[in-house]
């Protein structure tokens, strides 16, 4: 019936209650993602709030964060582009992105925020197949669009320095990748001490007689705190991780 003419598809789905229409889409989306095809993701890069990163092969580094979840196939980068050349440019256009040019309304203020925002919301309810939001920013202005997407069921990823945005958001995403700790840093007793600190409380709901997987003990934790990343503790694989003397003992009997 859905399909007979465009016409009847238009008031069947107009008369469908709200969950139906939920349930179509979603089903859509899932059929979509299960058929051999990567899910559809979005890139949106803050890019006057990232210049160093930007400058230092960030844009590649972006397209290999979204290949691991999903196809980028929306990659949009924000910024005074008078303002900012170079190299920056040159990278983002080398690897995909489209260049949106926000001029400073006034001087000393950017319009890149708000623009970046429209498209986010525009692209949200426009694009139903895109599964995956990547924001890539330092602003902490941004805190209540990564809260709606997370409650628009799109999972959530956000990159940047450590900031205030990364730590009012951190657990409003799915993962928060923080730009500005390289994975070759020697950790330090209080990285070690944190760590400990999520399994524990990660543990805490677990039966202790029970067995857990190792993919579901790192999922619950980046459910706590989604900039956890056993790399910056000089653990090349999570397994490293767990078998670390921090946090060894801690650990029910985990199975691979």
């Amino acid at each position: 019936i859905f399909f007979r003419s465009g016409s009847c598809m238009h008031v069947l789905w107009g008369a469908a209650s709200h969950n139906m229409r939920r349930a179509l889409l979603i089903g859509t989306r899932r059929a979509f993602c299960t058929k051999g095809f990567a899910a559809p993701t979005g890139i949106f890069v803050d890019a006057k709030n990232l210049t160093d990163f930007l400058q230092k092969g960030g844009s590649q580094q972006l397209i290999s964060w979204a290949a691991e979840v999903g196809n980028p196939i929306v990659r949009k980068a924000y910024g005074n582009w008078n303002a900012m050349q170079g190299v920056v440019q040159t990278s983002l256009v080398e690897n995909g992105f489209q260049l949106i040019h926000t001029p400073y309304p006034v001087s000393g203020k950017s319009a890149a925020d708000i623009a970046m925002v429209v498209d986010v919301m525009g692209v949200l309810y426009q694009r139903t197949e895109l599964q995956t939001f990547i924001l890539a920013t330092g602003d902490s202005d941004f805190s209540q669009l990564f809260c709606h997407l997370r409650q628009s069921g799109r999972t959530v990823i956000g990159v940047g320095p450590d900031s205030p945005l990364s730590r009012i958001v951190k657990n409003s995403c799915d993962k928060y990748i923080l730009i500005d700790r390289p994975g070759a840093a020697v950790p330090s007793p209080s990285d070690w001490e944190e760590a400990r600190r999520l399994v524990a409380r990660t543990l805490e709901s677990v039966d202790k007689d029970g067995k857990m997987l190792i993919g579901v003990l790192k999922e619950r934790m980046l459910r706590l705190d989604s900039s956890f990343d056993e790399e910056r503790l000089g653990c090349a694989a999570f397994k490293q991780f767990l078998s670390s003397d921090a946090v060894a003992d801690l650990l029910p009997p985990i199975v691979n």
